[in-house]
């Protein structure tokens, strides 16, 4: 019976591998937290950027009076910051 009883040596190095555990996922929480926040800025400005990019193109060419794509107009495919803000859009 006495052979089947763990030693206490066990049972401390137990407790000390659970509490540097939490001790660890703390750290790692904060550290997810952090990355998590960044990413999820970073990505609105980026968002928001490209789509004023791509406004800006837009405006370029209604003001040099070329048609509008709303009315058939395919001239924004000319436009080299229309292109700029599509493309910035599909990077994220």
């Amino acid at each position: 019976v006495s052979q089947l009883l763990a030693s206490p040596v066990l049972y401390t190095d137990l407790n000390y591998s659970i509490n540097n555990l939490s001790i660890s996922a703390n750290v790692e929480n904060k550290y997810s937290l952090y990355v998590g926040l960044v990413l999820a800025v970073s990505s609105s400005i980026f968002i928001g950027s490209s789509f004023i990019l791509k406004k800006k193109g837009l405006l370029q060419l209604a003001s040099k009076g070329f048609t509008r794509a709303g009315q058939g107009g395919h001239s924004y495919l000319k436009e080299w910051l229309w292109w700029v803000g599509l493309l910035s859009s599909s990077i994220n």
